[in-house]
């Protein structure tokens, strides 16, 4: 990445989108490595480059607000955060106009920022903002719009909301299953979901039978040796733990362990 920025420094100068996006790179690898002042001084970079480019109301200075703002989350600064969420939602509303998925990825942000500070109605604003866009721009059946109903499902879940969870869940997983079919990540994921759900709800039956569909999936999908099916045993043998099935636990235990 430093290679492919000097050379583009030669190329295009200093104020050229292209060095900005060679910033950006070297940014999210910084922040993935967990050098988050190097990757602050990254996107802080790219933003000034972009500004002097396109001026402030251009989108590809919105995504580097939210670079900025996804950082700053990282950083336990979530001020700092919601402000560069915010001035990513305004340009993107201005470029676009309401209605459009970049406005609905910054109430999604800012929906989870709020969660993270326990403003749990105010993150739920928030992702049905998200959620009601999406689904004007994709229409019901996408995954954009699953991933919205899941985000409210587990928000709901947090807030014991179990009933509400449960119907989030179950409309991710049939939009899903339309998306993608029944032999998909996704529906696994959300098999997932509502097998935990089940869990909390004193359902262990159900729970059982909701990780097992995961299983199933992730093993189709993937074979026996990943992650996925990795995780499918731990939730297993947590449930089987729960209800005093200790010898089984311990075998689903040892199978996400060889894995």
């Amino acid at each position: 990445f430093e290679k492919a920025r000097d050379i583009n420094r030669q190329v295009y100068g200093e104020n050229s989108h292209t060095v900005a996006s060679n910033f950006i790179d070297l940014g999210r690898l910084a922040r993935d490595q967990g050098q988050l002042e190097s990757a602050k001084d990254m996107f802080t970079t790219a933003l000034s480059i972009d500004m002097k480019v396109f001026g402030k109301k251009n989108q590809n200075v919105a995504s580097d607000y939210t670079d900025i703002g996804q950082l700053a989350r990282a950083q336990g600064c979530p001020d700092y955060a919601e402000a560069m969420y915010y001035e990513a939602l305004a340009i993107n509303t201005h470029v676009y106009g309401e209605n459009n998925h970049h406005t609905a990825s910054n109430y999604t942000d800012i929906g989870r920022l709020l969660w993270d500070q326990g403003q749990l109605e105010a993150a739920k604003e928030m992702f049905e903002k998200a959620r009601d866009i999406n689904r004007q721009v994709y229409g019901e059946n996408s995954h954009t719009v699953a991933s919205n109903f899941i985000d409210l499902g587990r928000l709901a879940r947090d807030q014991g909301q179990l009933e509400s969870a449960k119907d989030m869940f179950t409309t991710a997983l049939s939009i899903d299953m339309k998306v993608f079919g029944k032999k998909n990540q996704n529906v696994a994921s959300d098999y997932t979901d509502i097998g935990q759900l089940a869990r909390a709800q004193g359902c262990p039956d159900y729970a059982e039978a909701m990780y097992y569909e995961a299983l199933a999936i992730n093993t189709h999908v993937y074979g026996e040796n990943n992650h996925h099916t990795a995780s499918n045993y731990t939730d297993i043998g947590r449930l089987l733990w729960d209800q005093g099935q200790l010898e089984a636990a311990k075998e689903m235990f040892e199978k996400a362990r060889d894995i």
